[in-house]
């Protein structure tokens, strides 16, 4: 069976059509005619289902059922330009506020502020540097700032396809498992402490439990449900919604996490202010600011990531129902 590039040409020349007048037909430049009979890349669905209807051909005489795949699966996630512009300032914006973070977090470390004013002892790269939450913090956003400034390249390059999006979303949540989760249980010495505090001493089993879950058991759900529901969803191309519902739950799981966790630091804000005399204006408005800041940017991508498994899905339902229809020009969408 001819690829679809060869069929585009054929069914453009019985129609007497040139490049140049297809291409104004369909809004593109020649260009784009030309790279798409060249089999260097492929329409959207939408302009394949104008395609259709403009050359008189249904949409199986155009592509063979792997290439339907490829439209989707070689294609943006996002391929209208102005979206796709408003996802590139996303992803602008989250490097730039994880390029501020790893940078202030060094300026700490320069001027020893870690080492004065904590009880931290150990130079920033000193053995057991990967085992201290603040060169944990560190680590993730250095982590962070390249995984998210591959997808702002690929995105101002409009290429920003399925495969790489997993890639992106694979390394966000793996980095999430490592840093929230293993390196915290490291660090808590698996909670052990916890649990001989308010279980074995304290008989406060419900604190402890809460401590787990808010602390461990939700980050790990988390963690697990988006590197597999990406990886199945983005790389192994598996349309079923199930995929695409449970890193939506992963999703919206962390934002409510993470929105107990801001009233939870705002609490404690609130404790300090009132019932502390030494407590200042100067120290309220830096500390609200920290924290109202370390919310924005991980609300911001798991929206982000909400949205491009919501876009994915619906091209990949479209990509199916076009090809049931044969090519028919009735399908509203």
């Amino acid at each position: 069976m001819m690829e679809f590039g060869e069929q585009l040409r054929r069914a453009r020349e019985v129609k007497g059509f040139t490049q140049k007048s297809l291409a104004e037909q369909l809004y593109v430049s020649r260009q784009s005619i030309s790279n798409w009979e060249c089999g260097e890349r492929y329409p959207d669905l939408v302009t394949l289902k104008k395609i259709s209807c403009i050359l008189d051909v249904s949409l199986d005489n155009l592509l063979s059922g792997k290439e339907m795949v490829k439209v989707v699966e070689k294609k943006p996630v996002i391929e209208n330009k102005i979206i796709n512009g408003i996802i590139a300032a996303l992803y602008a914006f989250i490097v730039l506020s994880l390029f501020l973070k790893v940078g202030e977090a060094f300026a700490m470390h320069y001027v020893h502020a870690y080492k004065r004013f904590t009880s931290d002892s150990v130079g920033l790269f000193g053995v057991d540097a990967f085992f201290h939450p603040d060169r944990e913090y560190l680590l993730e956003q250095i982590v962070l700032l390249f995984t998210f400034s591959y997808g702002l390249y690929n995105a101002i390059r409009d290429k920003l396809t399925p495969k790489k999006v997993g890639i992106i979303l694979m390394e966000f949540f793996s980095s999430y498992l490592i840093f929230h989760v293993a390196v915290m249980a490291f660090l808590n010495k698996g909670y052990s402490e916890f649990f001989r505090i308010f279980v074995l001493e304290g008989s406060d089993v419900f604190f402890y439990i809460k401590v787990m879950l808010e602390n461990l058991i939700m980050p790990a759900a988390i963690g697990i449900m988006g590197v597999i529901a990406s990886y199945y969803c983005f790389i192994r191309g598996k349309e079923h919604k199930f995929w695409f519902n449970m890193i939506t739950v992963g999703s919206v799981l962390a934002i409510i996490n993470k929105f107990i966790c801001i009233f939870k630091q705002l609490s404690v804000e609130k404790f300090t202010i009132i019932n502390y005399s030494t407590a200042t204006f100067e120290s309220a408005v830096i500390t609200v600011k920290a924290i109202v800041e370390g919310a924005v940017l991980p609300i911001t991508i798991y929206v982000l990531i909400i949205y491009q498994a919501h876009v994915l899905y619906r091209k990949r339902k479209i990509a199916q129902e076009l090809s049931d229809e044969q090519g028919r020009c009735g399908v509203v969408y």
